[in-house]
């Protein structure tokens, strides 16, 4: 049904368009790679009472892009990404990674508004994994083995020249293999509202962006949650909502406050998580670019409960380093009109422990080029 919608769409831009005018259709391919140093490349915890594994490694993160337009208000868009993460040191193994993304998106563009339907299914791979976690043992913290898609359907829409909305409704399938537990079916809603204030010249642009957004997830877990009445399935609630301030002129710079609360009815997976990020991007001599970002991060439990509950393994949020505040700084240079190289350096740390030696902390610095096809 939704293939003969599409070609009925195609065929309707097409006879209804000059022959010169028809079709535009562009495919792009980027390849990137990398060396750098990792200084903890398999997250081990302090507590842990085990010893980080520093070591070198290489990365190469391949894309695709075929964009068709049958006509000016109809665009599809397949994309796929593969990339891989390998580590130099036999002990780092364990930690090496192999990742594919395939994307598929229709976007239906009208006077003020767009509509857009996409969806895209994403599978990750550790080299290492053996088999479930479980209670006997303790998790593997550096686990990267999960199936994860979603599709969505959006609408944007312009009121006027400086204010916009947006809606979206997604539904959410994720499948861990460590420990199928974790894994939840579920879907979001979600909402922003963007204003712009443009107070430039014609020789110098200036604007300032504000951008709210929010969104609630459903998602139900496979794991079983005791209640006086016998077992049930874990049932998350999860909220989000953010406030975004970016400022664009002679140089680029951006504020931002994300909350986000996770109510489970298992009381030692409820969480609310407070981020702050600050970000700013600047051109410099040589043609050089710099970025810069400092994001703090703070959890809080609201049943005063410790994360690691016994009943259920604690791997899946040991797998977002979004979960750390980190500080991250870039330089890139472009070498041509195809060519990219950039040096980044970014520190992750768990900034809430108070003792310095039971402080999680990982190092990654790397240099990367990216060449760019059409």
């Amino acid at each position: 049904m939704r293939a003969t919608i599409v070609i009925t769409v195609a065929a309707a831009c097409l006879t209804s368009l000059p022959s010169a005018a028809r079709t535009k259709n562009q495919l792009t391919a980027s390849w990137t790679t990398a060396v750098g140093f990792d200084s903890n490349p398999n997250r081990v915890e302090p507590s842990s009472n085990q010893d980080p594994t520093p070591t070198a490694f290489q990365t190469g993160i391949l894309m695709l892009t075929d964009d068709f337009a049958p006509c000016r208000s109809e665009r599809f868009q397949v994309q796929y990404l593969a990339a891989t993460k390998l580590h130099f040191s036999r002990d780092a193994k364990s930690a090496d990674i192999f990742l594919h993304r395939a994307a598929l998106a229709w976007i239906h563009s009208m006077r003020q508004a767009s509509l857009s339907w996409r969806t895209s299914f994403m599978q990750s791979r550790e080299s290492s994994l053996t088999g479930t976690v479980s209670n006997s043992q303790p998790p593997v913290i550096n686990a990267m083995d999960f199936l994860t898609a979603s599709t969505s359907l959006n609408a944007d829409m312009a009121l006027s020249k400086t204010w916009s909305i947006g809606l979206s409704a997604a539904g959410n399938l994720f499948r861990y293999a460590p420990d199928d537990h974790l894994s939840f079916e579920g879907w979001t809603l979600a909402a922003n509202l963007n204003r712009i204030f443009d107070f430039g010249s014609l020789t110098r642009h200036r604007q300032i962006d504000l951008v709210t957004t929010f969104s609630a997830s459903i998602r139900r877990y496979h794991d079983q949650v005791d209640e006086n009445d016998g077992s049930v399935r874990r049932s998350d609630v999860l909220y989000d909502a953010s406030e975004r301030v970016s400022y664009v002129g002679a140089f680029l710079a951006e504020v931002e406050y994300h909350l986000s609360a996770n109510l489970s009815n298992a009381a030692s997976w409820s969480v609310i998580r407070h981020r702050a990020t600050i970000r700013v991007a600047t051109a410099l001599p040589w043609h050089l670019f710099a970025v810069a970002r400092i994001t703090y991060q703070y959890l809080q439990y609201p049943n005063s409960l410790l994360l690691y509950a016994p009943s259920s393994s604690s791997t899946f949020l040991k797998l977002d380093e979004e979960s750390r505040s980190s500080a991250l700084v870039s330089l890139q240079r472009h070498l041509g009109p195809n060519r990219t190289l950039q040096v980044r350096y970014v520190l992750y740390a768990d900034l809430t422990t108070i003792a310095s030696h039971q402080r999680y902390l990982r190092h990654i610095a790397m240099a990367e080029l990216s060449i760019h096809f059409e």
